[in-house]
């Protein structure tokens, strides 16, 4: 409206406060003080962002099947267009899948597994999209596409298996989820039923292939769950000490000399010198200082056990004793001197134990073997009596009268030993292990000296061994 004549009659307020603002600021104004524009408003911008949405997708390929997996729903694509794993794409526009392997790429068509992380009905045909667009260029159609990539970090403490090739079993966990060579499942059924032990060979990024390394007598099937036991460790290095048992409070005692003082035969009353050669029965095998441990641990729980060292006894001994030589009224003539010594020695030379582990790797891995080490025995008892009177020549000297009894039993051993071992493996898929273990000796050769003593020493050594374990 255009108003002509004087300015000051037509002059009014309001119209000049209307005329003086933006027609932006207008229409600011009025959604502000009017609750139904702000309504209008919301809903016009609903529609705008879901028309672009939609006009963002393009369709790149078509849904071939349908199946479960377990409490998942798995479907196989067909496309134009060649993707990475773990893109997400959508089915008829509003059903969200996740890219998972390839398996066919014939006709220029590619054929993907992908896995649904929405929810709705999804029919063989349905039609898969992607964010991007299609343009024509020359040679064809260009699909330039915006890709979004679903990461979600999945622990590998559980996971399912996905497919089974006789011993090699394919599951759904890779070196993303921080699976790493040696790692030990175990399988279950969906009753919770127990197959068997895999172990992971050759680890993807989403994916790892493991040989079934126990179990096997149940079929393995898809849909199985995996369960993390622990790790392998194939190689390992410690120190061990080792005691057999059990320990004897006399072991350090010295044999004594418990014959008599005065005797009329000086070469007589001898009885208490066998005595001595009843010492071995009271000594203990064992390491006064760590030995050096080794150690191999197989796939299948079988395990090898090297000690490199010995597990010895080593003892040597000497003494004498003088007696007087009396006549039959008690009369001192002369005088006896007794010299014994003895030796024994008792050695098990760096035993290797092949071995089997049970519940391997849970931190409590109990074991049983059977060894072989090469065992050394010797035992060695001199014995001489000496008869001395005055001389005649010499009143204050004594002379040699005679000798007797220069005995030398001796008897040795060297062979090869074969013992059983039992043990149980603490924290056995650590960094760290502790082992405990008992190996029985037996004799299965005698120690015998000449006068027919049997020295033979067997029984049970226990170890104690700490190891570093790669």
């Amino acid at each position: 409206m255009v108003y002509i004549g004087n300015s000051s009659s037509i002059f009014r307020p309001e119209i000049y406060s209307l005329l003086a603002i933006s027609p932006k600021q207008r229409i600011f104004n009025m959604i502000k003080e009017n609750k139904k524009y702000q309504l209008i408003l919301i809903l016009t911008l609903i529609i705008i962002t879901s028309s672009g949405y939609a006009s963002n997708l393009t369709d790149i390929g078509r849904v071939t099947g349908v199946y479960q997996r377990a409490k998942s729903t798995l479907i196989t694509v067909e496309l134009d267009v060649k993707l990475p794993i773990g893109v997400v794409v959508f089915i008829n526009k509003d059903i969200k899948a996740v890219i998972g392997d390839q398996y066919n790429d014939e006709g220029g068509k590619y054929h993907y597994e992908a896995v649904l992380s929405g929810k709705g009905e999804i029919e063989r045909d349905s039609r898969v999209y992607a964010f991007g667009s299609k343009e024509k260029e020359e040679g064809g159609e260009v699909v330039y596409l915006q890709l979004t990539r679903k990461v979600k970090f999945e622990p590998k403490k559980q996971g399912k298996v996905l497919a089974a090739y006789g011993p090699k079993i394919h599951i759904d966990r890779g070196s993303l989820h921080e699976v790493k060579d040696r790692d030990i499942y175990a399988i279950y059924d969906s009753s919770g039923r127990y197959k068997g032990n895999i172990e992971a060979r050759g680890v993807g990024d989403y994916q790892t292939i493991t040989r079934l390394a126990t179990g096997g007598k149940t079929r393995v099937k898809p849909g199985d769950t995996v369960i993390y036991l622990g790790r392998r460790r194939f190689f390992g290095l410690g120190i061990l000490y080792g005691q057999s048992f059990p320990i004897r409070d006399e072991w350090e005692e010295r044999p004594k000399n418990t014959g008599p003082d005065q005797v009329i035969d000086p070469y007589g009353d001898l009885e208490w010198l066998f005595e001595w050669e009843k010492f071995e029965k009271s000594v203990n095998i064992g390491k006064e200082e760590a030995g050096l441990l080794w150690e191999w641990t197989f796939s299948n729980g079988w395990g090898i056990q090297w000690y490199w060292g010995v597990y010895t006894c080593f003892y040597e001994y000497s003494s004498g004793k003088y007696r007087d030589v009396i006549d039959t009224n008690g009369t001192k003539i002369g005088t006896s001197y007794v010299y014994s010594s003895i030796g024994y020695s008792y050695k098990i030379n760096f035993p290797l134990v092949i071995k089997k582990n049970f519940f391997y790797p849970k931190w409590f891995s109990p074991y049983f073997g059977v060894g072989a080490a090469l065992l050394r025995a010797r035992f060695r008892h001199y014995r001489r009596v000496s008869y001395y009177q005055k001389s005649t020549e010499w009143p204050y000297r004594d002379e040699l009268v005679g000798s007797a009894y220069n005995i030398d039993n001796e008897a040795k051993l060297y062979y090869l030993t074969v013992f059983p071992s039992l043990g149980v493996n603490l924290f056995s898929s650590n960094t760290i292990h502790v082992i405990i273990d008992g190996k029985y000796i037996p004799a299965w050769r005698r120690l015998k000296s000449g006068d027919g003593e049997d020295h033979t020493w067997s029984g049970w050594i226990c170890s104690v061994a700490v190891t570093t374990n790669w």
